[in-house]
Order: C-alpha cells, then structure tokens, then sequence
C-alpha cells in the first residue's frame, strides 16, 4: 500500500499546484482515473460512480487530500472505516 499511497500523492500534485492540500471538485474524476487500481477507476464513467459513492465532504470549495485516500483506501479495502483492526 506504500507504493499506491505514493503514486496518490504524486497524481494529487499534479491536481493540487500550490500544496493547499484542496482540490475541486470536478477535478476528482480525473484524478481517480490517473490513480488507477486499486485506489482509483479504470474510467471516467467508473470514476464519476465512485466519486459520488465516496460520498466526499467538500471544504473550501473541493476535497481534502485526506478525507479522498481515506475514502479511496476504504473502498480499495472494501471496509467503512480505516480502524486499528485494518
């Protein structure tokens, strides 16, 4: 999971220019694309289901870097929740 946690944050600065750690909201598709498995989609039509299925709070007018790979984790895992357990 190292690896894919780097390739999120790699694909996120890419989305994210000045390191506010906020990205839009439209640009979630895209980046859930450019991820790939198991933390993203395999397309965008896969990526727009998954976006709203994540069901994502939006705070500054996009997503947190956190609350995204919490829930891209999550679904990779298939869990609801990231505990000690996991």
């Amino acid at each position: 999971m190292a690896a894919d946690l780097d390739k999120f944050s790699k694909t996120w600065s890419v989305f994210d220019l000045h390191a506010t750690l906020v990205i839009s909201v439209s640009d979630l598709p895209t980046l859930l694309v450019e991820v790939g498995a198991p933390l993203g989609a395999a397309n965008l039509n896969d990526a727009k289901l998954l976006a709203i299925h994540m069901g994502l709070p939006i705070m500054k007018g996009g997503h947190h870097f956190t609350e995204v790979f919490a829930a891209c984790a999550r679904t990779a895992l298939g869990v609801e929740s990231l505990d000690k357990e996991v």
